[in-house]
């Protein structure tokens, strides 16, 4: 998207970005509500051995509402941890979706067309994004072992986020600092599926309760850092958001070591 913002803006202005983005929101919503069903077993794209595939207990739930045990949800320290650590991921990212090119044009001095490469740590998000759940599955097959397979593949994105932050915002060369804080985002994101992952592994059939929790958390990180980032710039120069997003994704790689992934609510018979 900023690339695409970036050039439409050089070939027209802000008006025509808000229409086209604007629209092409109103179409997805109606293709949306045509194609989107609450149950398999209602869309017509679903075949007959699709459906034979599917637990019988989930049709048999099909419509009914459940007592969430909330008290035991939030009493959850792994799932406290957990929200904890995606709070501080929502931080980072924001950093990066909120601020970037502003960041690559006052600080780096890219054009207006130049601040589009605030894609290219983007891109590297979404590899980040898909090698993660990979990576985690593959461990976790290897190593016979959830809690490992999830958390070494989260310590390994924070730390890599957090360390490549920091030459990534002290260089002088601008094209190095990009590179490198397209790394930084790329390790961050590895975490993401993890975090998503966990949430259901904790959360088991309240899976969807489990990661509203978690997901909360992070969209507060993330409404906050959109608001003080700037503020920090201001103030201390634009170094200091990127060191303290470094210090947090450090933290965050020693906190989610604490966290075991075992279903907060056990499993019914």
């Amino acid at each position: 998207a900023p690339a695409i913002v970036s050039y439409l803006i050089l070939v027209s202005n802000w008006r025509t970005c808000f229409v086209l983005l604007g629209g092409g929101g109103a179409v997805w919503s109606v293709i949306w509500f045509a194609y989107y069903r609450n149950t398999p077993w209602e869309h017509p794209g679903t075949n007959e051995t699709e459906r034979e595939m599917l637990a019988p207990s989930s049709r048999n739930r099909k419509g009914t509402r459940e007592n969430i045990p909330w008290r035991r949800i939030l009493s959850s320290s792994d799932l406290w941890i957990l929200s904890i650590t995606y709070f501080c991921y929502g931080w980072v990212l924001w950093l990066y979706l909120a601020w970037f090119p502003t960041y690559l044009r006052e600080a780096r001095h890219f054009s207006a067309v130049g601040a589009g490469l605030a894609s290219v740590p983007l891109l590297g998000a979404t590899l980040g994004n898909v090698v993660g759940g990979l990576f985690s599955d593959a461990l976790v097959a290897k190593f016979s072992s959830l809690r490992r397979g999830r958390l070494t593949v989260s310590v390994l994105g924070f730390l890599l986020g957090g360390i490549a932050l920091l030459p990534g915002v002290i260089v002088s060369n601008s094209v190095v600092s990009l590179a490198c804080l397209t790394v930084a985002l790329t390790g961050l994101e590895l975490t993401v599926p993890i975090s998503w992952a966990m949430s259901i592994d904790l959360g088991g059939e309240f899976s969807g309760s489990v990661c509203s929790v978690m997901n909360t958390w992070g969209n507060i990180g993330g409404a906050l850092s959109a608001a003080l980032v700037g503020y920090m710039a201001t103030r201390f120069g634009w170094t200091s958001p990127f060191l303290l997003a470094s210090a947090i994704c450090l933290m965050s790689a020693a906190l989610v070591t604490r966290i075991d992934p075992r279903p907060i609510v056990p499993e019914r018979a």
